[in-house]
């Protein structure tokens, strides 16, 4: 059936924040085959994010609030229909999207903004491979994978032997809500505090009542 993946790889925050971010946190589990259906990996400066099954990396409404503040590249691959793509944001902005759908025909390719200058160099390459080779073969499925990996250093079915995926998962909603919302939580305990000193006062008042009268 081949990969269906997505993957982000974020510069310029830390693995904290970047899994913060996305709701994710370690299960103390590694491998060296991002088989799991999150995992993550260190890549020099970029902190690589990997879903396996899944194509919440391709979306923009995670890509751009996680890319505030950070370069941010992704990339989604499903195989079996042989469509790729791989983006690029910078601090909420889209910078380039690459795209190639053999449903759209071998040698289809979209490109939009500004992506690296790399791009022709593979289109060139992809056109030459596929005028010498049989029909049927497709060349620039490569091309967008190949394009992100200039970038990160990371193609998800071709990255080495030398990486260790650290799993995650979500975190559960509640935990979530409270990680982000600690200022919110400080108010509640103490408004929750005042509440039970004013039932204990008011207690307090029908005591004395009840032994005193009045």
């Amino acid at each position: 059936m081949g990969w269906r993946i997505s993957w982000a790889a974020v510069r310029g925050k830390s693995r904290d924040e970047v899994w913060r971010e996305l709701g994710l946190r370690l299960t103390g589990r590694t491998d060296d085959v991002p088989t799991a259906p999150f995992s993550s990996t260190l890549l020099g400066e970029w902190v690589l994010v990997f879903a396996h099954r899944d194509d919440r990396f391709s979306k923009d409404r995670v890509l751009a609030p996680l890319s505030r503040g950070a370069d941010v590249v992704g990339c989604f691959a499903e195989e079996h229909v042989m469509f790729v793509e791989a983006v690029a944001w910078t601090d909420g902005r889209r910078r380039w999207t690459v795209r190639h759908s053999a449903e759209q025909g071998l040698d289809h390719l979209e490109s939009q903004g500004d992506p690296p200058r790399l791009l022709e160099t593979l289109v060139a390459a992809a056109r030459r491979q596929r005028e010498s080779a049989p029909d049927g073969a497709d060349f620039f499925f490569e091309v967008p994978g190949e394009l992100a990996r200039s970038v990160v250093g990371f193609k998800h079915d071709d990255f080495g032997d030398d990486l260790r995926f650290e799993e995650l998962e979500p975190e559960r909603p509640l935990a979530r809500w409270a990680s982000r919302n600690r200022g919110w939580l400080t108010w509640l305990k103490v408004i929750g505090a005042l509440g039970l000193v004013a039932l204990a006062l008011r207690g307090c008042g029908i005591a004395a009542r009840a032994i005193f009268g009045g």
